[in-house]
């Protein structure tokens, strides 16, 4: 099934124009498949491909993010979203979310609440940030 998949990514991945809106999101998600396959290089070589032909896109930084993550190496996961977020601003609040919740995982809570805030004041549905950070007394 996950051959498949990325079959159907890389084929359009081949096919769309780098100005496409769907883009990046196509190359992250040609990243997270050969991820899902073990072919870990060739997935930071797609994320990367989409950074640095979207940068002002959130998809690959946050895919990359996640693939850190796994790999249990926040800091890294910390430094990708640090990097998103200079490119792109508070515009994601996807962004905001996983930044956030990289900065709860490697315990700088102040910057954890203040990520946290922009997300759900822009609408981000997900509570699972804020109910940790509640569960640490954090609240605003």
């Amino acid at each position: 099934m996950l051959t498949r998949a990325l079959g159907e990514f890389n084929y359009t991945a081949i096919r769309i124009q780098e100005n496409h809106p769907l883009w990046s999101e196509i190359y992250a998600n040609v990243g997270l498949v050969n991820w899902e396959l073990g072919h870990h290089e060739k997935a930071f070589s797609a994320l990367n491909t989409g950074i640095r032909v979207q940068p002002e896109s959130p998809s690959a930084y946050l895919a990359m993010a996640q693939l850190f993550f796994k790999e249990k190496k926040l800091g890294k996961a910390v430094d990708i979203l640090k990097r998103a977020k200079a490119k792109i601003g508070d515009k994601s609040v996807e962004l905001s979310y996983f930044l956030g919740l990289a900065y709860f995982e490697t315990g700088q809570m102040e910057k954890a609440k203040e990520e946290a805030k922009k997300a759900y004041e822009g609408g981000y549905p997900l509570l699972g940030l804020k109910n940790k950070l509640k569960r640490k007394g954090i609240l605003w």
